[in-house]
């Protein structure tokens, strides 16, 4: 499965930037930038954010953040989706997620209850140790 990726960024040139720089390591996986303000400005834009995930609908989603209220921002899109289980937040930031993330929707887990040391899917798997506790990878 390719996994389609959405970077939110307060800057519209670096979520543009990322997004280029992203296609060239994995040009066969849909990026799309969402930055700045609707105006133009540094910050966040819930209705970017949202026109994003809308082009990704129907494949399984990773968004990229630069800042913790660029998280907030995605976490608030996840909201209003009608699958938002499809849609990770990566648990890095800027340049560091994109690296990570790759074209099948493989990344290091790093939720800090889970010992596991795999690439993990994209999605949900079990916390090492539990047989009925689940997190999102």
């Amino acid at each position: 499965m390719t996994v389609r990726l959405v970077v939110v960024s307060h800057s519209d040139k670096i979520a543009d930037g990322a997004a280029e720089l992203a296609a060239q390591m994995a040009p066969d996986v849909v990026i799309l930038a969402a930055g700045g303000t609707d105006d133009g400005r540094i910050g966040t834009s819930l209705e970017k954010v949202m026109a994003a995930l809308e082009e990704a609908a129907g494949h399984g989603v990773v968004i990229l953040t630069d800042l913790g209220s660029a998280v907030m921002t995605a976490e608030a899109a996840l909201e209003f989706l009608p699958d938002p289980g499809s849609v990770l937040v990566a648990d890095a930031s800027g340049g560091d997620g994109i690296e990570e993330v790759d074209g099948r929707g493989r990344r290091p887990c790093r939720h800090r209850s889970c010992r596991c040391s795999r690439v993990a899917d994209v999605g949900r798997h079990r916390v090492a140790g539990s047989d009925k506790s689940w997190h999102n990878s």
